[in-house]
């Protein structure tokens, strides 16, 4: 039980309990800290759980004025509490204006974020609704300012989404009726007028949404109509998430349903945080319902994602696209690696049509070097220069320049530098004065593996000032411990590197 105070000069009441992995709960607008009670009871027993009142719920600051209440400032309190508290990361749970915040703060920090919980979130979303949605929130905005919490607190508690709450549990929802009467008049009011009416619709950020890869679980009654198409939205588009529905449940699901959903929040807190949480399987968007019709017979690796909207500023990286990686048979395969060269091809013939660059890079190993185990590195003898293994994949297509890494035996991962595995001197390959050459701005980085050379290239070329993107649909990992893929994809996220 404590207080801090943001950079605005708000005080932030908040309260932790537990020890491990931190976990940062954010609360609805009817809610306040004690909202969770019945998940810090649960996870404070194996987490460190911080639960807090947003500004506008005391015991937190009141602030009177309008312009200090937003979603983009309710994003940094929340960012602010972990900085107070010296946290780096935290798996972030949020429900309706916290699941809200908890998105946004995954879009904007996902650096921040282990993984994202966005519990009922969805409220004015759909375009044909926005407006709708916001006439309401004034007119609930001037009943609190009028009438006041007590009073409004016993018709907002038995609107359509909460009176399954008070038929399955009325002591329970009874509770939940009488904190949301203590709330102040003035700060639900500012909040219900900045943070809720003010924020953008979900279906404005789905460019953002698409690129989100950390761990995300959505939660949803299925009688809390106001989220059902949203968060089925969200499911469809964000590659990392997993939807949620909960049966005969309306908004208050944490508290509705306490058991399954601390059930399912604790599988899906262990699966983000060791890595098995992955990114949607491309195969599954296919337009195909059974993955038999016509179209995709012949080629089950076939996608109908458009490719990179190329130009002639950007370059296509082609990375270690080799028999030794990609071929069932090469001493270092990449699991799914035979599948890339026919989705790269696609890439590269976009990119010519549009008078991109197109960049290929290669491993070429001398015979010893402190790279291969039998030399004191970890990795089996691969692309060694001249052998087959070394060789492109045949169903590559290769018209173009190709760097080659690793010539003196350094440790080759990036496309842009090698390290001597001695002194760790960092050297360029001729990656960055080719680009420059072709006065590129954009780099678009593809191939093998995820999480070692098409990680090392990509966060490379961020640092070098290049707009870096990833495509999944045409990479595979090594995940010589498994996740390392998806853990790669979130550090490039985290990065600044768009992940795609």
């Amino acid at each position: 039980m404590a207080q801090f105070t943001t950079p605005d000069g708000v005080g932030l009441y908040y309260e932790e309990y537990g020890t491990g992995t931190p976990v940062l709960f954010i609360h609805e607008f009817a809610g306040d800290h004690r909202s969770w009670q019945p998940q810090v009871r649960r996870f404070s027993r194996a987490y460190r759980c911080i639960t807090y009142n947003a500004r506008g719920y005391p015991p937190s600051d009141v602030p009177p004025d309008p312009a200090a209440y937003s979603m983009d400032i309710a994003v940094a309190d929340a960012v602010a509490l972990l900085d107070h508290l010296g946290i780096d990361r935290a798996h972030v749970v949020g429900i309706s204006m916290g699941g809200f915040t908890t998105l946004h703060l995954g879009l904007r920090h996902p650096d921040r974020a282990l993984s994202l919980t966005v519990a009922g979130a969805g409220y004015g979303a759909p375009p044909d609704k926005q407006q709708a949605f916001r006439d309401e929130c004034e007119t609930i905005a001037r009943a609190f300012e009028t009438e006041g919490a007590e009073s409004v607190a016993v018709r907002y508690s038995q609107g359509p989404a909460r009176v399954q709450f008070q038929n399955k549990d009325p002591h329970g929802w009874a509770e939940f009726a009488a904190q949301l009467g203590e709330h102040s008049s003035l700060g639900s009011a500012l909040t219900m007028r900045g943070v809720q009416m003010g924020r953008p619709s979900l279906y404005d950020l789905t460019d953002d949404l698409a690129q989100l890869t950390v761990p995300t679980l959505i939660i949803t009654g299925d009688e809390d109509e106001g989220c059902l198409e949203p968060d089925l939205m969200l499911k469809r588009t964000i590659p990392a998430a997993g939807l949620l529905m909960v049966p005969r449940t309306g908004h208050t699901v944490n508290l509705e349903e306490p058991e399954l959903f601390n059930s399912v929040l604790a599988d899906f807190l262990v699966r983000a945080e060791h890595g098995t949480w992955g990114l949607r399987d491309p195969r599954s968007l296919a337009t195909s319902t059974t993955g038999m019709d016509e179209d995709t017979r012949d080629s089950p690796t076939r996608e109908a994602e458009p490719t990179y909207d190329y130009d002639e500023q950007t370059a296509l990286i082609v990375v270690d696209v080799q028999n030794d990686f990609a071929d069932p048979r090469g001493s270092l395969y990449v699991k799914g690696g035979e599948e890339v060269p026919e989705v790269i091809n696609r890439e590269i013939r976009a990119a010519r049509e549009a008078g991109a660059t197109v960049v290929y890079t290669a491993d070429w190993h001398p015979e010893h070097t402190p790279h291969f185990a039998k030399d004191g590195g970890i990795w089996p003898d691969h692309c060694i220069a001249g052998t087959w293994g070394a060789e492109f994949h045949p169903d590559l297509d290769v018209k173009g320049t190709t760097v080659r890494k690793g010539t003196g035996g350094e440790d080759g991962y990036s496309g842009f530098t090698v390290e001597d595995p001695v002194t760790h001197e960092r050297t360029e390959t001729g990656m960055d004065e080719l680009l420059h050459t072709h006065g590129i701005r954009k780099v678009v980085v593809v191939g093998l593996a995820t999480d070692y050379c098409v990680k090392a290239t990509a966060l490379d070329a961020r640092a070098k000032g290049y707009d870096t993107t990833v495509l999944t649909r045409a990479v595979r990992a090594v995940d010589l411990a498994e996740g390392d893929g998806d853990r790669a994809l979130q550090e490039m996220t985290g990065a600044g590197i768009h992940v795609v």
